[in-house]
């Protein structure tokens, strides 16, 4: 007797064919933060120090909890990409003088 593949001219299939998947998309996410994870707690640290900022008043700003700042300033624990990204223009803003994006949006919208 004839297998099924030959009677019916398929072949069997064992999921999706490899050859017919979309390409990979070009685009690509926004990269990761410049700073390494070995370097998150001074930079917690820089920013508590230029901003005059207690670890309660830093957490409230970020909307975390102030043992999540304890933990990113201990080196206990990596902030998720966001808060990075969060804590890097927070720098930048102290550090250079350019308002932080959100204080830079509120700053229009009062003007």
């Amino acid at each position: 007797m004839a297998d099924e593949a030959t009677l019916w001219g398929t072949q069997p299939t064992s999921g999706p064919d490899p050859s017919t998947r979309p390409a990979p998309s070009t685009r690509t996410r926004s990269a990761r933060p410049a700073v390494p994870p070995a370097m998150v707690p001074d930079l917690v640290r820089a920013i508590r120090t230029a901003g005059d900022f207690s670890q309660e008043a830093l957490a409230r700003h970020l909307d975390v909890s102030i043992s999540t700042v304890a933990g990113w300033e201990n080196g206990k624990h990596e902030p998720q990409l966001r808060n990075l990204r969060r804590l890097e223009q927070l720098h930048l803003a102290l550090t250079v003088g350019h308002p932080a994006p959100e204080q830079e949006h509120r700053t229009r919208l009062t003007a």
